[in-house]
């Protein structure tokens, strides 16, 4: 998970690790290795994926179907010669459908006309079809109603137990304290402290509700240590 304010450098270093910005310094490494990600076609290639904030105008094609925007991603795969394979969208669109519990009367029905929701999985979808080893999701359940966001919370903590890298931008702590097993707190586009999920626990708190909300206080605390440095190196 990515946790900080607002203008803290998260968005900005998701579109670094996939190749929309260029990096100022540093270095990207997956599984050890080097890679150099320098446009989005370096990062689909290395198998990362990512899904923006800004959903309806980043993310789908609001006028086309449910399943075009599924395939998006994929052109390549289903039209190699230029004509596109319709059983191949039709599977994939019926595969993500069904795997994101998407609510929509067809795979044929406009994009539009679904829930912001159901948007949002048609997004996360159509990223998914790409078999990414990592995947980038940036304010994943803003907007979207409770029963959405636990089924994305849930999809998250599944693709981490199949061995997949997820990294999780959120405004909402608890959020991040549900979904990530670390949280790297940034300030001024820096990384401040990685911080382990167990470590923010209290062991002796028993009640769920309120070890998570003892958790969020001091995951809090962090965040503003990291503004206050920010703001001393500034000075």
């Amino acid at each position: 998970g990515l946790a900080g304010l607002l203008g803290s450098g998260r968005s900005a270093l998701a579109r670094v690790v996939a190749g929309i910005e260029p990096a100022v310094s540093g270095e990207i490494r997956i599984k050890g290795t080097r890679v150099a990600v320098r446009r989005p076609a370096d990062a689909v290639a290395h198998r990362i994926a990512l899904v923006p904030e800004a959903r309806a105008t980043q993310g789908i094609i609001p006028a086309h179907s449910v399943a075009d925007n599924m395939v998006m991603s994929v052109i390549g795969r289903i039209a190699p010669k230029g004509f596109v394979d319709r059983v191949r969208v039709r599977d994939i669109a019926e595969d993500m459908i069904a795997r994101l519990s998407i609510k929509t009367a067809s795979r044929d029905h406009a994009v539009s006309t679904l829930s912001g929701g159901n948007q949002q999985k048609v997004v996360i979808g159509k990223w998914l079809a790409t078999e990414p080893e990592i995947l980038i999701l940036d304010e994943p359940t803003a907007g979207i109603d409770i029963g959405s966001k636990a089924e994305i919370i849930r999809l998250v903590r599944d693709l981490a137990q199949a061995g997949k890298g997820v990294i999780v931008i959120s405004s909402e702590l608890s959020e991040l304290l549900t979904a990530c097993d670390r949280i790297l707190v940034m300030a001024d586009g820096r990384a401040h402290q990685m911080l382990d999920r167990a470590d923010l626990d209290d062991p002796e708190e028993r009640d769920p509700e309120h070890a998570l909300q003892a958790a969020e206080r001091r995951l809090q605390i962090e965040i503003q240590k990291a503004l206050t440095i920010k703001e001393a190196s500034h000075g």
